[in-house]
């Protein structure tokens, strides 16, 4: 084993300590052996192999870890990414899982489905569902649905209640303040800090920005949410004034 590919097992290997129920679904499904042999594309890091499924994986290139997807390939997931890669070699890793002919796809940004809808409609006679997880893929694909375009039935991951209770509060609360943190070296408290939109996502950045003594203003354009950010304990202003 290389050393990418042992750095990039030790991390799934460690991320799968922090991913509990995860590993309880991978275990019931190789119990029930109700993957096995299936050819399942999937957007976002997730294994499935162990459970006796065939799959080939595919990221965008800014969400890539190199080390990460040498481990995946060493456990016998078929890997299609680079971190880096160009929004046209993003097209071709789509189109290489494609090409594998899934029976189910986990998609991220709906960019595949879409693809399969569009280029490669040869791929929807074996395609029996999809599942898509972000905002801007649910509306793409519902905005298909209504105009009869959707040819698979796909689960709106996004809708989910475990999805915006917790992944879009304390998941994307958290990541979102880190990626600043990172990105800019700066000291967080004392900074004015203005949060736009107190969605699910804006409600977990707003918290945590206060929570690291930031001076927090929310802006939107929902009354109701408005009010609500202000009897959280927020300054409430529109974005011109808030900026």
């Amino acid at each position: 084993m290389d050393g990418l590919t042992a750095a990039g097992e030790r991390k799934i290997a460690w991320a799968a300590t922090w991913m509990p129920v995860l590993s309880m679904v991978r275990d019931r499904l190789r119990e029930e052996n109700s993957v096995a042999g299936r050819r399942i594309a999937v957007i976002l890091p997730v294994d499935l192999a162990e459970a006796g499924a065939e799959v080939a994986v595919a990221f965008q290139g800014a969400m890539v870890h190199d080390d990460v997807a040498a481990g995946l390939a060493a456990r016998g997931v078929s890997v299609f990414a680079r971190r880096g890669s160009s929004p046209e070699e993003e097209l071709g890793f789509f189109e290489q899982v494609l090409a594998r002919r899934p029976e189910v796809v986990i998609d991220d940004r709906a960019d595949v489905i879409r693809l399969a809808h569009t280029t490669h409609p040869e791929v929807l006679e074996t395609l029996v569902g999809a599942s898509e997880e972000t905002t801007s893929g649910v509306v793409a694909l519902r905005a298909m649905e209504a105009d009869g375009t959707l040819n698979v039935p796909c689960i709106a991951a996004n809708d989910a209640r475990c999805k915006f209770l917790f992944d879009n509060r304390y998941g994307s609360g958290q990541s979102t303040i880190s990626a600043v943190m990172d990105s800019t070296n700066l000291l967080v408290a004392g900074k004015r800090f203005v949060v736009v939109g107190y969605g699910w996502v804006g409600k977990g950045i707003a918290r945590r920005a206060r929570g690291l003594n930031a001076r927090v203003v929310v802006c939107e354009v929902d009354p109701f949410a408005a009010l609500e950010a202000f009897h959280d304990g927020f300054e409430v202003l529109p974005v011109a004034e808030a900026c």
